[in-house]
């Protein structure tokens, strides 16, 4: 009967060994899964972080980027243009000497030497005439320059509308000749006529006409009206 009891009472400590050992090792299970998940939620929110910085820092470098480019454009743009004054040369050291000589409206462009042959221009339109300018330009190059690269020539009215014009160059004979086809050397000077088709409406108002003349990276202003 003693030992009946004794069997009773170590199959119970057995079970309660048993049960405690289960329950240790759910603990210790649950505690390994919850660091795991711990550790990869970290590591995720870590990546995420840095990954978010990493965007921030990029687009704060392409911000400073634009700034920069937005910068020199306003540089670029906020330059003032030259002033072209009737019979005042500008030099470009080595390379041009420009001199405005003076403009004019006329319905028929005459080259300064009139033979009895020559050439000239006349308004293809009716109600339209020709704004002429005039250049000199000396080539301070010690390589030819075709006239036609000399200068790009636009006229502005009124401040907002803009006009093209063509070159031709006096020859030496004082006759017109096309620039395209006509160099001027080193030291030479080549004697410029900018013609501008204008509306006859355009050139008897009162508002302002502007002359752009681009030579190189040069932007030059004349104050034509």
């Amino acid at each position: 009967m003693e030992e009946n009891s004794k069997n009773k009472s170590n199959g119970l400590i057995k079970k309660i060994i048993g049960v405690l050992v289960i329950i240790v090792l759910t603990i210790i299970i649950t505690l390994v899964v919850e660091h795991k998940f711990f550790v990869k939620e970290k590591t995720e929110t870590e990546s995420k972080t840095t990954a978010s910085e990493s965007s921030n820092i990029a687009n704060e470098s392409e911000n400073e980027d634009n700034d920069s480019k937005q910068e020199k454009t306003n540089k670029i743009e906020s330059k003032p243009n030259k002033v072209l004054t009737q019979d005042v040369a500008v030099t470009e050291s080595d390379k041009y000497e420009l001199t405005f000589k003076g403009s004019e409206f006329s319905k028929k462009v005459e080259p300064p030497v009139l033979t009895s042959f020559y050439s000239y221009y006349e308004a293809k339109q009716e109600g339209h005439s020709y704004l002429v300018i005039k250049l000199d330009y000396k080539n301070l190059q010690t390589t030819d320059i075709t006239a036609d690269e000399v200068a790009n020539v636009k006229v502005k009215y009124n401040e907002k509308y803009e006009y093209t014009s063509f070159p031709v160059i006096v020859d030496k004979d004082g006759d017109f000749t096309y620039a395209n086809i006509t160099n001027i050397s080193p030291l030479t000077v080549g004697q410029m006529y900018y013609l501008c088709d204008l509306p006859d409406e355009v050139v008897n108002a009162t508002e302002p006409i502007t002359a752009y003349v681009q030579v190189d990276s040069e932007t030059y202003e004349i104050n034509i009206r």
